[in-house]
């Protein structure tokens, strides 16, 4: 695209922000004339734009500026059908709507033609959102202003209304006691009458993205809870969840992602709970989620059905990664190991609440979309692979998950005080996944040391231990840590440096000794061993 039709195009989209901010002015003063033009003045420009952008845009272009134009054009049609009787609503949409999309719009179109073009110009681009209105809940942030609630629950919906009904009635039937909050519902360019549903919602505040996917984020502005509960429309909320969620952002500073137990999900994160209706359902929840600190399991990386975050820690985490959520459109893949990547490397942690049960349909907004795609595999590897060069590791390498098959096996003997060593087990779900068993049966203090040869790992086993470090040789080990007994010793990935099929030999001769000692075998199995360190 030729350079002076981009400044003509960022030109244009800055004086429609300024037009927006106008019309909210002439709406609130009851000026309808004066807004009644500047909303076909704003209509005529988003046209301008989208024919811009089609006649000069590359064949091959990632930007979505047109799908962004529609967006805008259709929030512009309903606010001016909204403007005849519905004042609050007209306002709200001005500004975290349609201000908001078209700021988006705007970021992005200048990422794609002028900072991606231009590589030096990152540091003052992403200074540039830091100070844009969809961002300045940041700045008030750090100004440690008070919040207008303590609750912001936001549901995301793309068609299928039945499930999406089901979830917004069981938010609206768990609503903590004691607590304000505001309901956000985001439609995704819906054709089912959701979009419809949403507005009828008493007292809810939607936002309507007329494409699906042309704008992640524009709802980022209209933030105004301390704590952000987001839910996917194919989520039931269990009796308390809601309630003990919040409690475990609130009492925990170091609790960065927590989400809630459910069935139809990855990563291992459902629990053992029988119920064929509702009835059953709201039975199994009430004696299920009961607030139980010993039941918040960390995690390496988590999957998000439905979350809770801090406001603070999750704006932080969109400002840091800006460029790969809403920019780099295949960073769209693996939003889930992103998130929890972001937490473990920046002092914060995954938490799956075994005590916030809810039900999951099983990815009912996005499984057919995903079907549909003959490239599929292609598609996942090409994120995969995406991922690894922006981040340095495999989402899905060794440790992304912990194996369920060493936890049958292993009958672990519960030990306060107790030290585990980890090592080389990747990004570390097995030896964290011991820690948080130990815990959950009543264990204390249980401290977590990693260990690990291959550097790219290092980075991530820090945000889940209470120490982790490089070694080169076992026999460095004692030297790194000043420790020679562990009551718990788990490894993982071949050791270097070593010859035994079994490092069991290995590891004593090292000087390491230990109560009990897990380790993968060449033929994949896990072993255990099992000694008395007391006795010797």
């Amino acid at each position: 695209m030729k350079t002076e039709t981009v400044y003509d195009i960022l030109n244009m989209l800055q004086t429609m922000q300024d037009t927006v901010k106008q019309m909210k002015e002439e709406y609130v003063n009851q000026n309808l004339g004066m807004f009644n033009t500047l909303s076909m003045d704003l209509w005529d420009g988003l046209l301008t734009v989208q024919d811009m952008f089609k006649a000069d845009a590359p064949t091959d272009d990632r930007n979505r500026l047109a799908e962004a134009c529609i967006c805008a054009l259709a929030s512009l049609k309903d606010i001016r059908i909204l403007s005849v009787k519905h004042s609050e609503k007209t306002e709200w949409k001005l500004e975290y709507e349609l201000l908001a999309v078209i700021e988006t719009m705007a970021l992005q179109f200048y990422y794609w033609y002028i900072v991606n073009k231009q590589p030096e110009m990152r540091e003052i681009f992403l200074t540039f959102v830091a100070n844009s209105e969809t961002f300045r809940i940041l700045r008030r942030i750090s100004k440690d202003c008070k919040f207008e609630f303590d609750l912001t629950i936001c549901v995301t919906g793309y068609n299928h209304l039945s499930y999406t009904k089901q979830c917004v009635n069981s938010i609206l039937e768990n609503l903590p006691r004691g607590i304000s909050y505001e309901l956000i519902l985001i439609n995704h360019g819906s054709t089912d009458g959701t979009k419809e549903y949403f507005e009828s919602i008493k007292g809810a505040r939607v936002i309507n993205i007329a494409v699906n996917g042309a704008l992640p984020g524009v709802y980022i502005k209209a933030f105004k809870g301390r704590c952000i509960l987001s839910v996917s429309n194919d989520v039931i909320i269990g009796k308390n969840a809601i309630s003990n969620l919040y409690r475990c952002v609130t009492e925990n500073r170091d609790y960065g992602y927590i989400v809630p137990s459910t069935p139809a999900v990855s990563n291992l994160q459902t629990i053992p709970a029988a119920y064929d209706n509702g009835e059953q359902f709201l039975k199994f929840t009430a004696q299920n989620n009961i607030y139980n600190e010993r039941r918040h399991e960390q995690r390496v990386r988590l999957c998000n059905p439905a979350t809770m975050v801090p406001t603070s820690v999750y704006l932080q985490y969109l400002m840091s990664m800006y460029v790969d959520i809403f920019c780099y459109g295949n960073m769209l893949l693996f939003p889930d190991d992103r998130l929890s990547l972001w937490m473990r490397r920046n002092g914060y942690k995954n938490i799956l609440a075994k005590d916030a049960f809810c039900h999951h349909f099983g990815s009912i907004t996005i499984k057919r979309d995903i079907e549909k795609q003959e490239e599929k595999q292609l598609f996942y590897q090409d994120g995969r692979k995406a991922f690894y060069d922006r981040y340095g590791i495999d989402p899905w390498g060794p440790g992304f998950c912990f194996d369920p098959g060493l936890f049958d096996e292993w009958e672990i003997s519960v030990t306060d005080h107790a030290v585990i060593l980890g090592i080389n087990c990747g990004l570390g779900s097995n030896s964290l996944k011991l820690k948080e068993v130990l815990k959950e049966k009543g264990a204390v203090d249980t401290k977590l040391y990693n260990c690990v040869q291959q550097k790219r790992y290092l980075k991530d086993l820090q945000g889940i231990s209470d120490k982790a470090f490089l070694f080169f040789e076992l026999g460095d080990i004692i030297n790194m840590i000043e420790r020679r007994q562990y009551n718990y010793i788990v490894a993982e990935e071949p050791i270097q440096g070593t010859t035994q099929e079994s490092p069991v030999e290995d590891i004593l001769n090292a000087g390491l000794e230990f109560d009990e000692l897990a380790y993968k075998s060449p033929d994949g199995k896990w072993r255990i061993v099992k000694r008395d360190i007391s006795k010797q």
